[in-house]
């Protein structure tokens, strides 16, 4: 009995240092870069490849890899080393790496569970109907370069959707370009993660599942005008449906949990926070002098949302606010931009400071009416503009829902009244230049 024991421990060990030689010889560059660019619509190019074996499992790691369009090499299944050098391309990974078996080995079936790639550079564009440059680098490759390229698609890929359990990024450098807008979105410290993947291609409309991890610090600019719109530190996470149901189509649906850093801000070129903040000249009209927007707004505090994403739509669900002083803007839940296609709908609340609220106390809020008719200029004790932005977010339509019906001059008049003669008494007139002196 213990001979056999003996043998079969042997037989399992020369197996396995077998495996590991074979592994070497195996799993190299040609291999690897072919297997991948016959499912992917992708050039590859892998500097150095390490098999490392531990008993019965090891690892795969590859060091600087760059992945880009498909060319005639990809197409013609050139030798990798036969083939002109790439210096750069749409995502450059540092390294990456990924579990195998020696069952796996001998087979000649890799099962990719879990994927992790460190040091990741992102070179991506945005484009209009919400697609991106990178999903096409994933598609199944056309059979004719004449063929459009379909976007990853999870009945197209059946045996690489149900092995994949976990991807992860980390460290990444996002440069990404917003085609219509020209807004570049500069991503540094970044990650994703896509966690706990259960996709079944045949039933899509039950097994069709993920969670996903995002987290960074973005700086937002003008491409065109050659400013800073701003920076938003920022963490995310969701339960997601990956593919559509339907045709098969890689289109995540998922409701983001966003915390925003209080370090977050946005600048005064941005041109809806501009042109809202023209629109509070309103007050003016009511002897309210409005405040000058700063070169800065700041969010408030650290600041928990709800944010939807559906075919490149992303919905407000919770109100989101900036202060600019003691001044609020709160952006409206339901608010919502187009990712790609540069439109939106903003309902926006603007309440102006304390300062000047207290200073008016009750006063306008007893007469409010006498100013606005029915719509009401003060909320929770403070003077509130209404404002709706719409249209293309580089220009937009911005209206004011606020009905301002009374001048701040017919209002003193109708607090302290009006002598009919024209010959105002004194006491009477004190008291309007005090309250002109509060409202400006």
């Amino acid at each position: 009995m213990k001979k056999w024991i003996i043998r079969i421990i042997f037989i399992l060990v020369i197996v396995t240092i077998a495996g590991f030689f074979f592994a070497k010889s195996y799993l190299n560059r040609d291999y690897l870069v072919a297997a991948i660019e016959k499912s992917i619509n992708s050039r590859i190019q892998v500097k150095d490849i390490d098999v490392n074996l531990y008993g019965f499992t090891g690892t795969v790691d590859l060091n600087d890899v760059i992945i880009t369009q498909r060319d005639s090499d990809a197409d013609q299944k050139t030798p990798h080393d036969q083939r002109t050098p790439i210096e750069k391309g749409d995502i450059h990974l540092k390294s990456a790496s990924f579990n195998i078996s020696i069952w796996e080995i001998l087979s000649k079936k890799i099962l990719v569970e879990n994927i992790s790639f460190d040091g990741v550079i992102l070179n991506a564009t945005l484009y209009e109907n919400g697609d991106t440059s990178i999903e096409k680098l994933f598609a199944k490759p056309g059979k004719k370069k004449t063929v459009k390229t379909k976007k990853f698609n999870a009945k197209e890929n059946e045996d690489f959707i149900t092995q994949i359990n976990e991807i992860s990024l980390s460290n990444i450098e996002l440069n990404l370009i917003v085609e219509k807008t020209q807004l570049a979105i500069k991503g540094r410290g970044v990650y994703i993660s896509l966690l706990d993947i259960n996709v079944n291609p045949d039933k899509l409309d039950s097994v069709n599942n993920a969670k996903i991890k995002i987290g960074g610090a973005f700086d937002l600019q003008s491409l065109e005008a050659g400013t800073d719109y701003g920076k938003i530190i920022t963490t995310a996470e969701s339960d997601l449906t990956l593919f559509n149901t339907e045709n098969g189509d890689l289109e995540p649906d998922m409701v983001l949990s966003v915390n925003i850093d209080s370090e977050s801000y946005l600048t005064k070129e941005v041109p809806a926070l501009s042109s809202i903040w023209k629109a509070a000249g309103v007050i003016n009209k009511i002897g309210i002098k409005s405040l000058q927007i700063p070169e800065k707004v700041a969010f408030k505090n650290d600041q928990s949302v709800r944010v939807s994403y559906k075919l490149g739509i992303s919905t407000l669900l919770d109100p989101l606010s900036i202060k600019v002083n003691d001044w609020e803007l709160e952006a409206l839940a339901q608010s919502w931009l187009g990712t790609g296609n540069n439109q939106h709908m903003l309902g926006i609340k603007l309440h102006v400071g304390e300062v000047i609220s207290n200073k008016l106390g009750g006063v306008l809020g007893k007469f409010s009416e006498k100013i606005a008719g029915n719509n009401t200029l003060i909320e929770n004790g403070k003077i509130t503009l209404h404002i709706e932005s719409s249209g293309e977010l580089s220009s937009p339509k911005i209206r004011l829902k606020n009905k301002l019906a009374k001048p701040a001059e017919d209002l003193l008049d109708s607090l302290l009244g009006n002598d009919k003669d024209g010959k105002e008494d004194p006491l009477r007139k004190a008291g309007k230049d005090l309250l002109k002196g509060f409202l400006k």
